[in-house]
């Protein structure tokens, strides 16, 4: 009797011991996850926080959230932006008198470094460094900008004539994402 005793604990001991180990593994992994998710979104805040601390970029940002805004363009002389221009400066079938005029450069120099941005953020979701959520705020919010302004289009056919594909695929995916 006192055999069978002592298998039954060994039996039961193995048995809570195996639940418990079982219970510890899964707590681990959630753990992981939780732990993979934070780094995930501190990734996407480290690229937005460069982006916008990027002084051409975030002027980006200013042309397309505010009309008539002035810049200091790279001569120092102060200039007006309007959709206008901007739809100007980004236009490729220009003569190249146009394409050297100081304001336009500095547009088109602030919308290079602002999908050079985007370049860099869809690289990061491609390699699951962090997930299209973590974007969405602040970039959705100029992206609807730009289509409210109507500049998308004309912002897209500048990143298509110059190569920033990434960027482009970038703004497909937040459109079916989240409008």
């Amino acid at each position: 009797m006192l055999d069978l005793s002592l298998k039954f604990l060994t039996v039961l001991f193995a048995g809570v011991t195996v639940w418990r180990a079982l219970a510890e593994y899964k707590q681990n992994r959630i753990q992981r996850e939780k732990d993979l998710r934070w780094k995930q979104a501190e990734a996407a805040k480290k690229i937005i926080d460069e982006w916008l601390e990027e002084p051409l970029a975030f002027n980006v940002c200013k042309m397309i959230e505010y009309e008539n805004r002035y810049f200091t363009n790279e001569e120092g002389k102060k200039f007006h932006v309007n959709t206008e221009l901007i739809k100007l400066a980004l236009s490729i079938e220009q003569d190249d008198n146009h394409l050297n005029q100081v304001n336009n450069r500095y547009v088109r120099d602030a919308f290079d470094s602002f999908l050079y941005y985007c370049e860099l953020m869809n690289q990061g979701l491609q390699s699951q460094l962090y997930l299209i959520e973590d974007l969405k705020f602040p970039l959705n919010y100029y992206l609807l900008k730009m289509k409210e302004k109507k500049l998308f289009d004309c912002v897209a056919k500048y990143a298509k004539e110059n190569l920033y594909n990434g960027a482009l695929r970038l703004f497909e995916r937040m459109s079916k994402e989240f409008n």
